[in-house]
C-alpha cells in the first residue's frame, strides 16, 4: 500500500503546483518598474532578478507583450486566470474564473531589492532573455500606444481612443497589454473627454484591432467596466490597472486532483 500512495501523493502535489502556474513555474517572467527608462528585469521568483535593455527606447516601458500571448484565448473564455497588478501596490494578484482573488507573487519572490510596482508585466518566455516584442512607453509618445521592438508602431493612440470611445484628440496613456496577433487585451490610466466621458483605469478591454470597436472584458464573472470595483475587490489603494497577463485557470486543477485522490483511495481500499 505504502509503495503505490506516497509516489501518487507526490505526483498530485507536482500537478498542482506546476498546473496552478504558480511563479516558480512559470518560465520567462519579466517585469518593469516604474522610472525604468527602458530598462527590465528578468526574474526567477525567488527574488533574483537581471537587468537587460532590449531596446525599448525613448523613455519608460509601462506595459509588455509577446506578439502571440500564451493564454490569451483561454483568459477570453474564462479558462485561464487573469494576472493583475496595480498603481502603487508591489505585489501580482491572480483573478480566476469565477472571481476568487490572491496575491500570485509577492515582492520577496519578484525582486528581492527594493521596487515599486510591477508597471510591465510579461511571462512564458524562454529562460534568461526576453522575448517581449511589443510595448507601451509611458506617455504614449508620437501618438503611438504600442509600438514593435526593433521599430514601428503597432497601433497609434488614435485608433485605440477610437474603439473606446473617446473623443478625437484626447490624450491618453495605454497602460497594460496582452496582444495576440491583431487582437489585444488592454488597460489605460485614468482620463476623461469633453463630452463628459470618464475611465478610472480600472477597466480592461478586448480588441480584434480588424474591426472598429473594443468591448470590456468579460472575466471572473464580471466584466472589466468603470463599474467593477477593483479597490474594493482586491483590497488595494488605487483603481488603476498598471499590468496584466495569464496564467491556467486553477479550478481546473482542483477537479483533476480531486478525480487523483478518489482513485487513490480506492485502490488503497482494494489492498
Amino acid at each position: 500500500m505504502r509503495t503505490f500512495w506516497f509516489p501518487l501523493a507526490g505526483a498530485i502535489a507536482l500537478f498542482a503546483a506546476t498546473a496552478t502556474g504558480g511563479p516558480l513555474q512559470v518560465s520567462g517572467k519579466e517585469y518593469a518598474d516604474v522610472r525604468n527608462g527602458g530598462t527590465i528585469k528578468l526574474w526567477d521568483g525567488l527574488g533574483n532578478t537581471v537587468s537587460v535593455s532590449p531596446g525599448f527606447n525613448q523613455g519608460d516601458v509601462d506595459a509588455l507583450s509577446a506578439s502571440f500571448d500564451l493564454f490569451f484565448r483561454e483568459l477570453l473564455i474564462n479558462q485561464a486566470a487573469l494576472l493583475v497588478s496595480f498603481d502603487g501596490d508591489p505585489n501580482i494578484y491572480i483573478e480566476d474564473g469565477i472571481g476568487n482573488n490572491w496575491i500570485w507573487a509577492a515582492p520577496a519572490q519578484v525582486d528581492s531589492s527594493a521596487y515599486t510596482m510591477i508597471e510591465a508585466l510579461e511571462v512564458w518566455g524562454p529562460e534568461g532573455v526576453s522575448d517581449s516584442s511589443n510595448y507601451s512607453l509611458l506617455g504614449d509618445p508620437g501618438g503611438c500606444a504600442v509600438l514593435v521592438l526593433g521599430g514601428g508602431c503597432l497601433h497609434t493612440s488614435a485608433a485605440v481612443g477610437a474603439a473606446i470611445g473617446l473623443a478625437p484628440g484626447v490624450q491618453f496613456d495605454l497602460d497594460a497589454l496582452m496582444t495576440y496577433g491583431d487582437e489585444m487585451v488592454f488597460s489605460i490610466r485614468p482620463v476623461s473627454d469633453p463630452t463628459g466621458l470618464s475611465f478610472d483605469g480600472g477597466e480592461l478591454w478586448y480588441w480584434d484591432t480588424k474591426t472598429a470597436s473594443a468591448s470590456f472584458l468579460n472575466h471572473g464573472g464580471h466584466l472589466w467596466d468603470t463599474a467593477f470595483d477593483v479597490m474594493g475587490t482586491f483590497g488595494v489603494n488605487s483603481e488603476n490597472v498598471a499590468s496584466i497577463e495569464a496564467v491556467p485557470e486553477p479550478s481546473s486543477v482542483a477537479l483533476v486532483m480531486g478525480s487523483l485522490g478518489l482513485l487513490g483511495a480506492a485502490i488503497r481500499r482494494r489492498r
